[in-house]
């Protein structure tokens, strides 16, 4: 009990924010880690696979789980080396309405993009969602980018600017409030 506990305290995010204090450590070895144990995971591979996510985009972002959260048991995405989310995989949301939890700073997903699309002349398909821009890959789009909430509309249009003047953007976010807002 004292461990979940303890693991349930680290889930709570600031109370004026969903993040959690700027983390430099580099972490690609512990998304390793994480990611062999996503592959021994039946319930987190049966939600990716609900969601439409294969093994390939599961590995090519190095999806992962941390065995010691199992109430409720998450999904981690990698944005940065530094940086992640952590999505329920019950589907269900806490008690701020929220289904996932961000570790580290406000980054975008697969922000590398930004600039490689900008290098081939490629349009930059940008979505709402990690997992939606998983799905786009995964259907054979290599230059797509997630904002990862809504909120990060103002850092994507950052670092575009900076990045990738010009660039042709199409958007792709979530059929909602939210999404008709950002865009």
């Amino acid at each position: 009990i004292r461990k979940a506990f303890e693991d349930s305290a680290q889930l709570r995010p600031e109370p004026k924010k969903n993040q959690q204090p700027a983390n430099r450590e580099d972490l690609t070895d512990k998304y390793r880690e994480w990611h062999a144990f996503l592959l021994q995971d039946k319930k987190a591979l049966a939600y990716l696979e609900s969601r439409g996510i294969t093994q390939e985009p599961a590995a090519h972002f190095m999806l992962g789980v941390r065995p010691e959260w199992t109430n409720p048991a998450r999904i981690i995405i990698p944005r940065t080396k530094y940086d992640y989310s952590a999505r329920r995989i019950d589907g269900k949301e806490d008690e701020a309405g929220r289904k996932y939890m961000i570790f580290g700073r406000q980054s975008l997903f697969n922000a590398k993009m930004i600039k490689a699309a900008a290098a081939e002349g490629k349009p930059l398909v940008v979505v709402e969602g990690e997992l939606d821009g998983m799905a786009v890959h995964q259907a054979g789009y290599e230059y797509v980018t997630a904002l990862g909430t809504t909120n990060n509309k103002e850092l994507f249009v950052r670092r575009v600017k900076d990045e990738a003047p010009g660039i042709t953007v199409i958007l792709a976010l979530d059929d909602d409030g939210e999404g008709h807002g950002a865009q």
